[in-house]
């Protein structure tokens, strides 16, 4: 069989997939990342497609799926072996810029029950000798910290450095940490003991219905200097936390 493992989902996981299924398969999934390439040939592109498919034949995460129904709570099925879905498409010189029509061209709604949450899109790039290269991956199977990592292990296979990456970390790993601790009785209970007398929503603004098919989502970008980033990572550190976690409580 192809199944290498299967184990439960990670708290941050179950939250995310919670907004997935909300969604709707045919919805915009703000959950997932698009990443956009310039590469110089399409031997170039072959060559990086070769390495991506390394990287995701080294990490467990990337070669997983998520499985809920008829179960009693999801979880995650990790393959041995999964081949890099790649889909090459065509630009249509006259229809303005290149990079916005292939990324509107990969904002489909990804199957988080196929692995791996990762897609592949290619294009040539009219009128040169580019090809572009659209990668969105879901947020089920990544943060920042594996982002830095799957950059960093992409560099070392393009250079030949592949034989000298450490062995990967299982996930599953991580989960057992996530998952150690408090139970989610204790949560209950905790949170009764706080809200148990609340008896109407206390949305702000009146905002009930927060559940869009997130085709209207902005993003924003705000650069935080290198000094207070290193101080936000060392008092997540501190806390034995993330520095995510961090942001969102601010």
């Amino acid at each position: 069989a192809n199944i290498a493992d299967v184990y439960p989902l990670a708290p941050l996981q179950e939250g995310i997939l919670f907004h997935h299924l909300m969604t709707g398969r045919d919805s915009t999934d703000v959950y997932i990342l698009p990443i956009v390439l310039g590469i110089g040939s399409h031997e170039r592109l072959d060559a990086f497609l070769r390495a991506l498919q390394q990287v995701v034949d080294r990490h467990d995460i990337y070669r997983t799926a998520i499985h809920w129904e008829g179960l009693r709570e999801p979880v995650q099925v990790v393959l041995r072996d999964v081949d890099l879905p790649v889909e090459e498409v065509v630009l249509d010189a006259e229809a303005g810029d290149p990079v916005s029509q292939l990324t509107a061209l990969g904002q489909s709604a990804m199957a988080v029950d196929r692995a791996p949450l990762i897609r592949v899109h290619i294009a040539a790039e009219p009128g040169s000798e580019r090809w572009l290269c659209l990668i969105r991956i879901h947020q089920l199977v990544r943060d920042h910290t594996s982002q830095e990592a799957l950059l960093r292990e992409l560099g070392a296979f393009l250079s030949g450095r592949g034989d000298a990456l450490p062995p990967p970390l299982p996930f599953r790993a991580f989960v057992a940490q996530a998952r150690l601790g408090v139970s989610r009785e204790e949560h209950e209970r905790y949170f009764d003991t706080l809200l148990g007398d609340v008896t109407e929503p206390t949305a702000p603004y009146g905002l009930l219905d927060v559940h869009g098919d997130g085709r209207g989502a902005e993003r924003a970008r705000v650069p935080v200097d290198g000094e207070l980033a290193d101080r936000v990572r060392e008092a997540a550190r501190s806390l034995g936390t993330s520095a995510a976690t961090v942001f969102h409580l601010a």
